[in-house]
């Protein structure tokens, strides 16, 4: 299992409680106070800075990877600039030598942008900056992790992110140029704010419940994802979205659950066929207050859409059964433990093979088949249909759907 990332909450400061701007989604001026800041949102300028990153590459051997990372990296920019308007800034910002070094980053460019009197960084017109760090310290299970760094001191809104990169990885066996474009993406949109600590201390949009197994989980109950929940599920009455609760500590929390949203850009776990940046994604970063949205990608993601209130409450098989409501979403056939079924991909465009693993400790709750295989842990361990890499192998299957 390749955990696309571990978000990194480890250095985003924390802000007093008086300028944090608390929504009440119930409040019914909400909506017109929103519309109301229409004109403080402007184009999206992000300087990408590649410094330290072409240094890292000499210093770890990744020549013949140096256009795979960097061109990923301007098109994950450019992706986000047309994507989102963001507010702006109370002032031009800058950091110094010393702030620069706590984030660990070694070499960065000092020229671009103009200095004060004492000699920090001045920025003019640059809405967040994002510096790249290469590490040989991560588990071979993590393909990246990022987080924001420093924030507008008025705001809170990011302004100076770090994205991680596992030197581990050989991505000459995983499709390179699409899963490392995926996963650059999926990083970078986790220093915009997509990420545990400014769900609870940014947003005040997430709650914890109980389901019907025991089990606790996590929920974002922000106004518009549960406009576009509510719509896109077609349950009028869901109360929140919910998030991962498996994985690692850079996991939980701060990725949209598989199960119910399994092909959006921001689930936990590497899952690269007909990825999309669904509505659930925009609608969230709206709810920041720091970004508007052009959704242009709306209607793109096709799992789970239209299934009802039973999709996203109830477990995804019942009595050793697919639940015959979801059958497009989950199965049931295990042919053998060498020879993987295919059916179509959550996406309906392509064709996918039935993921299932063997585990010593799935939850009781879990055991779908018997007690020790499952289908995908990230999914709370329902067997769903996955793309072609597998384990080192690349599995293909001839056909559409």
């Amino acid at each position: 299992m390749r955990y696309r990332c571990g978000a990194d909450d480890d250095y985003v400061p924390s802000l007093p409680a008086t300028i944090i701007d608390k929504i009440d989604k119930n409040d019914p001026t909400y909506k017109r106070r929103i519309e109301s800041e229409e004109e403080e949102f402007k184009d999206f300028n992000i300087y990408l800075d590649l410094v330290n990153i072409k240094n890292d590459i000499k210093k770890f051997g990744l020549e013949q990877y140096e256009d795979l990372y960097i061109n990923s990296m301007n098109k994950a920019i450019k992706t986000l600039e047309s994507l989102l308007k963001v507010k702006k800034v109370s002032a031009p910002f800058g950091f110094s030598d010393e702030q620069i070094k706590k984030v660990k980053i070694d070499d960065w460019n000092k020229t671009m942008f103009g200095t004060n009197a004492t000699g920090n960084m001045i920025t003019w017109g640059v809405d967040l900056i994002i510096m790249g760090r290469f590490d040989d310290q991560m588990p071979e299970s993590t393909l990246a992790s990022a987080g924001p760094r420093y924030t507008d001191t008025k705001t809170g809104r990011p302004l100076f992110g770090v994205v991680n990169i596992n030197t581990k990885i050989d991505y000459s066996k995983l499709n390179s140029e699409h899963a490392f474009q995926a996963t650059i993406l999926h990083e970078f949109t986790h220093i915009l704010g997509f990420l545990s600590s400014y769900f609870e201390e940014r947003y005040h949009n997430i709650f914890s419940k109980v389901d019907e197994d025991g089990v606790l989980r996590s929920y974002i109950n922000s106004t518009k994802v549960l406009e576009v929940a509510r719509k896109y599920f077609n349950c009028p009455t869901i109360d929140g979205v919910e998030l991962e609760e498996s994985g690692g500590n850079g996991t939980v929390r701060s990725h949209w659950e598989a199960r119910i949203l399994l092909g959006d850009y921001m689930n936990g776990v590497s899952y690269l066929e007909e990825e999309v940046i669904s509505e659930f994604t925009l609608a969230l970063l709206e709810d920041s207050t720091f970004y508007k949205a052009n959704y242009y990608t709306g209607g793109l993601m096709r799992y789970g859409k239209g299934k009802g209130c039973d999709f996203v409450n109830k477990k995804c098989i019942i009595s050793k059964d697919v639940n015959p409501l979801f059958e497009n979403e989950f199965f049931s056939s295990i042919l053998s433990d060498t020879y993987f079924d295919a059916s179509c991909s959550s996406g309906r465009l392509s064709r996918a093979y039935h993921y299932f693993g063997l585990y010593e400790d799935i939850p009781e709750y879990y055991q779908y088949f018997d007690g020790e295989r499952g289908g995908f842990p990230s999914a709370d361990y329902c067997p769903i249909s996955l793309g072609e890499y597998y384990e080192g192998q690349n599995i293909d299957y001839v056909g559409s759907c």
